[in-house]
């Protein structure tokens, strides 16, 4: 299984038809071995179906493989349970950081117009940042010439 560049290696155990933990631990031990002797990085994930191993078999289970169990379960559910159970094997689906943000600057002058009158300084920062890092850049430069001058004028 895998999706893009995902390699993930998922083993599906129907433990319904063979609940037998002994033949469980073997078959996993085994594929386990079989990737290391090919050298294989893989990450090997085992999802089992039906009734949740003991514990001791479990910690057996998690030493070689990140372990998911979906246990049986009846009814008009089974199609979300199927889902939410198996929903830590799929990708997430991020959205676009420009779908959800809102503008920060717009978001700034807006606190500075709720909170009273605006200070030019600032008014020109954010006019400036609109045009990017370069623009801010030469106006705070602008404004410490500006500075130096004033001083040496006084």
């Amino acid at each position: 299984m895998g999706t893009g560049t995902s390699s993930e290696l998922v083993v599906v155990e129907d433990r319904i038809d063979q609940p037998d933990e002994v033949v469980l631990r073997r078959q996993v031990d085994g594929l386990s071995r079989a990737l290391d002797v090919v050298g294989s990085t893989r990450p090997l994930t085992l999802v089992l179906l039906g009734p949740r191993p003991t514990d001791r078999t479990m910690r057996f289970l998690t030493r070689t493989c990140r372990v998911l169990c979906v246990s049986p379960q009846s009814g008009k559910g089974m199609t979300s349970v199927l889902h939410d159970s198996l929903s830590a094997l799929l990708p997430l689906a991020l959205p676009f950081p420009e779908s959800t943000a809102q503008n920060p600057i717009k978001q700034v002058e807006l606190e500075f117009i709720r909170t009273g009158e605006p200070d030019p300084w600032i008014t020109e920062v954010l006019a400036a940042a609109e045009f990017g890092m370069d623009e801010v850049t030469a106006t705070l430069k602008a404004w410490v010439e500006d500075g130096i001058h004033q001083e040496v004028r006084d």
